[in-house]
């Protein structure tokens, strides 16, 4: 399955869908969206697809993506899908209630790992159509109002949005047996829609618009991710690093970017590339140079989408997502737009000469709590040590010589940008990926101190290597996974848990600070006549201290 974004836009751009999947929350919220108001949440609007109301669990959703549903009349309803929807329902026959939630719109497909596919309308409040599949799905595309479903057998086969039994059904024959091959997306031209699968090393398109569909083209592309088609015919593959254009007709390449992305779309002569870094990269078409740079600061974008002649961005803020929209002459005209400017950090301020400076040397005037700054590698030295762990990796057997391969793992030198070009272009060989990501997971279980470089070696393996890892060949990788996903399953419940203790101390802290403030009031450090220092202690009225005695009573504070 293609790796899927947070968010997404429904098609229309009226809805704006986000995951908020945690062990507190098992639900998906969806924002309804209003240009005339600037796209501006108001959460009194937001409706929430609750999972649990319908016997569904939220985890199991591998994937969900928008479809576009058309008219319906009453005898399309499917007798299998017909079901209550909503509290408001309750009096409604079952019929009636299905054919309220079944009209023209976008609807949400929920793809689950069990092979289940639940269609939701676009508020999430009510079910459209469920379709149950038995085998073990590879793949899936959205085309308009149909479900494209690829199984494990090499079987694809076509639904419409609203009804739970196929209207298309062939196997594959070019790529048949391949486990690595998956239906992965459409595309549409010169009015045939094509589908079309990937593997690792290749790309194909298949028409099956034939009465025995056949192999339109086929790529030799290795580690392709995205693919896209512009109105002229012109076929995008993208891959782990770059993209590459060919003309359907003719069938050759015609350009390439090496942009290094996880997510490209094209709208008219724009492409539109959104990087590791959280930037937008703009670039025209038939031309190399970067025209627009479009910077979000330290925010996720969730999703973009291009409205008429705007870009629409998304991107999460805390935990909601906020929107804005660009006009995409502001783009061909400035070289860089920055939408939400992150803080400045204490190195920032310190070249700025700002006011941070005063702060940062007081901090360094500790010897004891001030860190050793870390001479920044040099390239040379980035260069030798990606050559022996691509050495290390060729000769480990990743049994019991894997010292050599955790110590240059570990290594200082390493920086994330370095790690991830080392990722998706030196770790090569499935064999060697598996071992490699069960080395990384062990180790991130029973280690303390390099945690942090062991979870970028991870993330980058989990976002760029994700075909090549098939858990059923590795029975240690699949367990340690399983290991390390309850792990952090019960460390993300503990946390909240923790989070509120620690509150609840800090709170017992200050009042014990101040009781022992308030204890303090009546007491007034004073000097005795013999410079000892003494402190007087009043109680009671002035009246009552002058029956007392004519003379102060000392003590001695050195006694306390």
């Amino acid at each position: 399955m293609t790796i899927e974004p947070s968010g997404s836009f429904s098609p229309d751009a009226s809805r704006f869908v986000i995951r908020t999947i945690t062990p507190q929350k098992n639900s998906v919220d969806i924002y309804p969206l209003d240009a005339s108001n600037g796209y501006k949440i108001n959460s009194s609007l937001v409706s929430h697809l609750d999972y649990e109301a319908n016997d569904l669990v939220g985890k199991d959703v591998n994937a969900y993506a928008w479809c576009t549903g058309m008219d319906m009349n009453d005898g399309d309803v499917p007798s299998q899908t017909k079901r209550k929807m909503t509290a408001e329902n309750d009096g409604e026959d079952e019929e009636n209630s299905m054919r309220k939630v079944s009209q023209r719109g976008d609807f949400l497909v929920n793809i689950f790992d069990d092979g289940k596919i639940v269609v939701f309308s676009a508020d999430g409040k009510g079910i459209v159509n469920i379709i149950r599949f038995k085998e073990k799905l590879k793949g899936y595309a959205i085309d308009g109002p149909y479900i494209w479903l690829h199984d494990e057998n090499d079987c694809l086969k076509k639904y419409e949005y609203n009804k739970a039994k196929p209207i298309k059904t062939f196997h594959l024959i070019e790529g048949k047996g391949d486990v690595e091959l998956r239906l992965d997306s459409t595309i549409t031209t010169n009015g045939i829609t094509y589908l079309v699968l990937m593997s690792k090393s290749e790309v194909l398109i298949i028409d099956p618009t034939k009465r025995r569909p056949s192999t339109f083209r086929k790529y030799g592309i290795d580690n392709p991710r995205w693919c896209d088609i512009t109105n002229d015919g012109k076929f995008f593959i993208h891959t782990i690093d770059g993209t590459n254009i060919f003309d359907l007709e003719t069938n050759q390449m015609v350009q390439n970017f090496d942009d290094n992305t996880c997510v490209t779309k094209i709208y008219d002569d724009l492409l539109f590339c959104l990087s590791f870094e959280n930037e937008i990269l703009v670039y025209k078409l038939k031309e190399r140079n970067l025209l627009c740079k479009i910077i979000v600061g330290a925010e996720t974008v969730l999703d973009f989408k291009v409205i008429g002649q705007d870009l629409l961005i998304a991107w999460l803020n805390v935990n909601e997502p906020n929107f804005k929209l660009i006009s995409l002459d502001s783009i061909r005209g400035n070289k860089e737009i920055i939408l939400n400017e992150a803080p400045k950090s204490e190195q920032q301020l310190v070249a700025d000469g700002t006011n941070g400076l005063a702060e940062v040397e007081s901090k360094n005037e500790e010897p004891e709590t001030q860190k050793l700054i870390k001479e920044k590698p040099t390239k040379a030295e980035q260069t030798e040590l990606s050559s022996l762990l691509v050495k290390e990796l060729a000769e480990s057997d990743f049994r019991n010589n894997t010292t050599a391969v955790l110590e240059l793992v570990v290594s200082e030198k390493w920086s994330e940008p370095k790690i991830k070009s080392f990722v998706t272009q030196k770790l090569q060989g499935q064999d060697i990926i598996l071992k490699f990501t069960n080395l990384i997971v062990i180790e991130l279980q029973k280690t303390t101190d390099n945690k942090e470089i062991l979870s970028l070696w991870l993330k980058y393996i989990l976002l760029c290597k994700r075909d090549q890892l098939n858990t059923s060949s590795n029975k240690s990788l699949k367990k340690n996974l399983k290991h390390l996903k309850t792990s952090l399953r019960i460390s993300s419940e503990t946390l909240p848990i923790l989070l509120s203790m620690q509150g609840r101390l800090e709170m017992l802290k200050r009042q014990a600070s101040l009781r022992k403030e308030l204890s303090e009031l009546d007491l007034e450090e004073t000097t005795g006549p013999d410079g000892i220092e003494s402190v007087v202690v009043n109680e009671g009225t002035e009246e009552d201290n002058l029956n007392t005695s004519s003379a102060d009573i000392y003590v001695d504070a050195t006694e306390f």
